[in-house]
């Protein structure tokens, strides 16, 4: 009788925990078979946890990746963002020193790298001579206050004649020109050695025809290369 009673109380509670797996199950959105054993019960609450589990992983694998996906996207952004920043203030810079001068001084441009060119048609030197004149003052201080905008960049001074007369004559003026105009800017900018150099090109680039009197005259130039 003792074991009957204790029989019959063993399985009251295995009907009680069997409902309340099958409600677990339920509740978890499990498919409950008519398995009533706890045990069987058990196996697949804890197989659909490992499920789960699992699933999670996958999730916060997931979250992770987009995490990264979205920081990068947003770095990227970021860099986009200032890097237009830093075109627009180039472009309003560029657009300044266009305006500061005239067309009888010489011309603001952009050469094959995108550095900025200061083309100084108008900075002449008598014939055969490399000395500064006092005229050409006045467009050398423009030219400085052009530089002081690009405080970063460095500086190359071009000294180019046009085709006429000896090859080998030419290029050691462009040399003295441009070491001139170099020496005055650094002197007077107090800009370091590294900053700035001079180079003499002779007749080897020319931007006109060598054949008419304009044309040399366009061929015969400072030209100062920004590079920032």
């Amino acid at each position: 009788k003792n074991q009957q009673a204790e029989n019959q109380q063993l399985q009251s509670e295995q009907a009680v925990l069997s409902g309340q797996l099958e409600q677990i199950l339920e509740q978890m959105g499990a498919s409950v078979s008519e398995e009533s054993d706890p045990a069987v019960l058990a196996e697949m609450l804890g197989n659909y946890v490992h499920g789960l589990l699992a699933e999670k992983q996958e999730l916060i694998e997931k979250v992770t990746n987009s995490q990264e996906q979205l920081t990068s996207l947003t770095n990227d952004r970021k860099k986009i963002v200032a890097e237009l920043e830093t075109r627009l203030q180039q472009e309003e810079k560029f657009k300044k020193a266009k305006q500061m001068l005239n067309p009888s001084e010489g011309e603001v441009l952009f050469n094959a790298s995108n550095d900025i060119v200061l083309r100084l048609s108008g900075l002449s030197f008598d014939v055969g001579k490399a000395e500064i004149k006092d005229e050409h003052v006045p467009l050398l201080e423009k030219v400085k206050k052009i530089i002081e905008m690009f405080p970063d960049a460095r500086l190359v001074v071009e000294g180019h004649t046009d085709a006429s007369g000896d090859a080998a004559t030419n290029q050691v003026l462009s040399e003295k020109r441009a070491f001139a105009v170099m020496q005055y800017l650094r002197q007077s900018m107090l800009l370091p050695a590294d900053k700035i150099r001079a180079i003499g090109y002779g007749p080897e680039k020319p931007i006109a025809s060598n054949k008419s009197s304009a044309g040399r005259a366009k061929n015969r130039r400072i030209d100062i290369i920004v590079m920032r």
